[in-house]
């Protein structure tokens, strides 16, 4: 059985080529049986503001979910 491509998920993972890890995947137009809480993407967000104090950026554009983590030097 063959997935009609718009149906699989993509998901890049990259750099932005200066300070950034950047992942994106398409957005899944698929409904769910329960909602997305979030809570996942809220810690990772609450952690790297308490220990680097940096901010992670999130967007959607062109059909993609968009996350850049600063790159942390340890």
């Amino acid at each position: 059985m063959l997935l009609q491509d718009s149906l699989c998920l993509r998901i890049r993972i990259g750099d932005d080529g200066v300070d950034k890890l950047v992942v994106r995947n398409n957005i899944q137009l698929i409904p769910h049986m329960l909602p997305s809480t979030r809570l996942g993407l809220d810690n990772i967000q609450k952690r790297y503001t308490l220990l680097f104090n940096e901010t992670v950026i999130v967007e959607k554009e062109d059909g993609e979910f968009i996350v850049k983590l600063p790159l942390i030097d340890l």
